[in-house]
């Protein structure tokens, strides 16, 4: 009995211990997003290229892009000046992720009354 209880105790401790998939893919977001908001406006082309790159590479291997990373991305598109671009990578992150319609659709309206 003993031995059954601590095989039972012992299945669940390293059953807790099972690496799961993360939900989302990164890539170089966060580092993006942190050098923007460092004030980094002259590598705005390289965010760009690498955010895309990462989006692509999430889609290649079925993966979820990070929740924010479409929108972050039409944001950058929006400063270059390129609104349609922008508008879609918006469209996108309202598609992947619905409870952001609000914001996402404030920052559309915000971006056509500049």
């Amino acid at each position: 009995m003993k031995k059954t209880i601590f095989l039972v105790v012992l299945l669940l401790v390293l059953s807790g211990c099972q690496s799961t998939t993360p939900q989302y893919y990164y890539g170089s977001y966060e580092r993006n997003v942190y050098a923007f908001f460092r004030g980094d406006m002259a590598a705005l082309n390289e965010q760009i290229a690498e955010l895309e790159s990462d989006i692509a590479r999430a889609e290649a291997n079925q993966l979820s892009p990070a929740p924010g990373m479409y929108a972050h991305l039409g944001y950058l598109h929006l400063l270059q000046g390129d609104q349609t671009k922008g508008f879609s990578y918006f469209e996108q992150e309202k598609q992947l992720f619905p409870e952001s319609q609000h914001y996402i659709n404030f920052l559309m309206v915000n971006a056509q009354g500049e």
